[in-house]
């Protein structure tokens, strides 16, 4: 088939698809539209992969540019929350153990389950640093934070039951 057939045949497609409110094809080339079907026999070229990167749900012809009512196929299910308690690590001054709640790829939330409490001074350290760990691992998206001054052992702790929990859950 030649060049100018191709066009051809593609822009007779543009237009049928036009007639049926659904634009399927690029006028004057030989790569689908995005969200348009694509057969396993053709794969697409590094050119229109680099288009869906940053794809936009898809709109019909004639209409403003809003996603589409319905099923997609660029439709993503929400991600699974999965919580996971970490081990308990024992300190020189008592156990830390932390849950972690991760959805998708993010860390969203970080549980203080126990934490030194031999005497008084070690719950206040513990009061004291483990909010600031927390905020440290949400922002950090790992286990590898900064030691709160003061408080290196329940810091310590802290970081590896965190990390015990991402590793039983691959992240």
């Amino acid at each position: 088939m030649t060049s100018r057939t191709k066009q051809g045949a593609l822009l007779y497609l543009a237009l049928m698809g036009l007639t049926s409110g659904v634009v399927g094809f690029r006028a004057c080339t030989s790569e689908p539209a995005r969200g348009a079907a694509v057969s396993a026999a053709d794969p697409p070229s590094a050119a229109s992969q680099s288009h869906r990167a940053g794809s936009r749900p898809s709109t019909t012809a004639g209409s403003p540019a809003k996603p589409t009512t319905g099923t997609q196929a660029t439709t993503k299910p929400s991600p699974q929350a999965q919580t996971v308690t970490g081990m308990v690590v024992s300190t020189q001054y008592g156990p830390v153990q932390v849950s972690v709640k991760v959805t998708g790829s993010k860390i969203t939330d970080v549980k203080t389950l126990q934490t030194p409490s031999s005497d008084d001074h070690s719950v206040q350290i513990a009061e004291r640093a483990t909010p600031v760990l927390r905020q440290e691992v949400l922002a950090a998206q790992s286990a590898q934070v900064n030691t709160v001054s003061g408080a290196t052992y329940t810091s310590q702790g802290y970081a590896r039951s965190v990390q015990s929990a991402l590793d039983a859950i691959g992240f």
